[in-house]
């Protein structure tokens, strides 16, 4: 086990511990963990009042910055018109550790995608274009761009009611591209790298950013760019031009990516696909950092797609096509609320 891994697996003992069976506000109680990374930890938490389950986010110690609050505060203020994204209930601080309460949904377009056989329709893939395209134009048009778009974050709702809908998450790198100038006037904020020189950071994950991303200029259009290569990853097989690039430090492969981006023919990349996807990827990756997307034309566009094929809102996507599926539905189970340290 090399350093690193340790790290993190002693960091997980560390989180573990301290919130184990903890009363958030003497309103809620952390049950189990579900998973844990490089900015902290996510729960399942039950409601002392209505007995009915949240995910709580923790962000650890070594990592404290300002990812989580800046998440809280961000879908605090954008919950109040949109339903898309779940809603946050309560944030404490203690001990060093800061605590977010939102709602529970369903799985991940990953684990859907898997559990699918690795396969999802051009019904399935329009119909994520239908849901998300809206919940864009909402976040944009306050002021929000979400900046770290990847299958990991866009969840459906729960089984079997709210399986159909589609919801973003994770708002901890998010940010405003609307500023205030000195005289009070909003207007959209400059590009921070005019001249286009590659960045050797990168602010998202490298699989789906996009084109501005890598020049550190990520406007609204870079968010549904990103959605665009979430589709390509899916519609390929789990597979997008750039996957496997390697360089001899981060800076390197982030240039190697950033030139195949530029340079792939969507057109001929996605020939044999319906044309629909491919419209639409062009148009977005043609997009002028401060212009503004042409949503309603996006959804007009897919809308046509499904009357042409005859497909309805009753249509089924994969995730909800079959009982085994329902089955193989993630569910709060009653023995995992004693959490086993062993296991870590």
């Amino acid at each position: 086990m090399g350093d690193h891994e340790r790290k993190i697996k002693e960091e997980d003992l560390i989180c573990l511990e301290h919130a184990r069976g903890r009363t958030l506000g003497q309103r809620w109680t952390l049950k189990t963990r579900l998973s844990g990374g490089s900015f902290g930890q996510v729960y399942i938490a039950q409601r002392l009042k209505n007995k009915k389950f949240y995910i709580v986010k923790q962000e650890s110690r070594e990592t404290m910055r300002k990812h989580l609050w800046n998440e809280y505060e961000i879908i605090k203020y954008l919950q109040k018109g949109c339903d898309k994204v779940p809603r946050v209930h309560f944030w404490e601080m203690v001990d060093g550790f800061q605590y977010v309460v939102m709602d529970l949904c369903g799985p991940n377009l990953i684990e859907l995608f898997n559990v699918c056989g690795n396969f999802f329709s051009a019904h399935t893939l329009s119909h994520i274009l239908l849901k998300m395209i809206p919940t864009f134009k909402y976040i944009h048009s306050h002021g929000i761009i979400h900046r770290d778009l990847k299958p990991e974050n866009i969840v459906v709702g729960k089984w079997p009611r709210q399986c159909r809908e589609i919801f973003l998450i994770d708002f901890g790198l998010a940010k405003q591209y609307v500023v205030k100038t000195t005289s009070g006037r909003k207007e959209h904020a400059p590009k921070r790298n005019p001249n286009r020189h590659p960045r050797k950071t990168l602010t998202g994950t490298v699989r789906y950013s996009s084109i501005g991303s890598h020049y550190g200029d990520i406007g609204r259009g870079c968010d549904l760019e990103s959605l665009g290569y979430v589709i390509m990853y899916f519609m390929l097989n789990a597979w997008v031009p750039w996957s496997g690039i390697k360089g001899k430090d981060k800076g390197s492969k982030y240039k190697r990516i950033l030139k195949i981006k530029e340079k792939v023919e969507i057109d001929s990349l996605l020939e044999s696909k319906p044309r629909e996807f491919r419209i639409f990827l062009n148009a977005v990756r043609k997009l002028e950092y401060e212009q503004r997307p042409n949503y309603e034309g996006y959804v007009a566009l897919l809308q046509e797609f499904h009357r042409r094929k005859k497909w309805t809102d009753e249509t089924p996507v994969e995730w909800e096509n079959t009982e085994v599926l329902a089955q193989n539905w993630p569910k709060i189970d009653e023995s995992r609320w004693s959490p086993d340290v062993r296991r870590l």
